[in-house]
């Protein structure tokens, strides 16, 4: 208990090439992010968030960098990034207790459930499918666990959760709520180093209910967006699979 006390609170400060890779790439997904604001209100507002937030910010940064860096540069293997299969089941049935408290409290809060509709289903799709895997892959494996080594658990939490909630100036600027959201999230995630235990549904019912009940998405964001991400992802995935065949050759 002690021992595990004191490895919590070291602190140390040992940054290499890959702290700084993560530290550029956190940078850039911030710029992206906030790029797509210069079109707010214009006749590009929907293809230039599909572009930088969907296409750039998402599939490049959020899920090609992380998955390419990690793999062919580090030569490191997917549970780097905290994609884990070990204990599967019991990560995923505390994901599900987390998520059901968790919306127990929101319910609780507005004493209602929420409406559902055509076009909420489609932003829930969107959220589930493209910026759950980006956020906790991006954030949790990528940048955290490099801060982490390079300063510690603590700044190692704090400085992932300060890129998180900056990451969101295009489209939900609540950068102090968004950080305690973020530590929170990255506490958990700590715990076990694997992303199956927030994700899907302790992440996706906060999620959810805080972009279609607080703030809600554009039906015409959303068909674009989904556009460019899906066809990304398909060429991302066909990428990696090519790059893994060639190094096995």
């Amino acid at each position: 208990m002690v021992n595990t006390i004191k490895q919590v609170l070291r602190l140390s400060f040992e940054p290499d090439r890959h702290t700084l890779v993560a530290f550029i790439s956190g940078l850039l997904v911030i710029a992206v992010s906030a790029v797509s604001l210069l079109f707010e209100g214009t006749a590009w507002e929907p293809l230039s968030v599909a572009f930088f937030r969907g296409f750039l910010m998402v599939v490049v940064l959020g899920f090609a960098l992380p998955l390419g860096y990690t793999l062919f540069v580090e030569k490191n293997p997917l549970s780097e990034l905290g994609i884990k299969g070990k204990y599967w089941g019991w990560m995923l049935l505390i994901n599900l207790v987390l998520a059901a408290l968790l919306a127990r409290l929101f319910i609780s809060e507005v004493n209602s459930m929420p409406v559902f509709t055509f076009d909420k289903l489609k932003a829930i799709i969107y959220i589930m499918l493209a910026a759950g895997p980006f956020e906790v892959l991006f954030f949790y494996g990528f940048l955290q666990l490099r801060f982490e080594r390079a300063f510690g658990i603590i700044p190692g939490i704090l400085l992932a959760a300060l890129f998180y909630s900056l990451h969101h100036v295009g489209f939900q600027p609540e950068y102090g709520k968004l950080f305690l959201v973020g530590v929170m999230y990255m506490i958990i995630f700590r715990t076990v180093r694997s992303i199956l235990i927030i994700y899907p549904f302790f992440w996706g019912v906060g999620a959810c209910w805080d972009v279609l009940e607080q703030f809600g998405m554009d039906p015409k964001d959303i068909y674009w967006t989904n556009i460019f991400w899906i066809v990304g992802l398909f060429l991302l995935i066909g990428w990696v699979f090519y790059r893994v065949k060639k190094m096995k050759a």
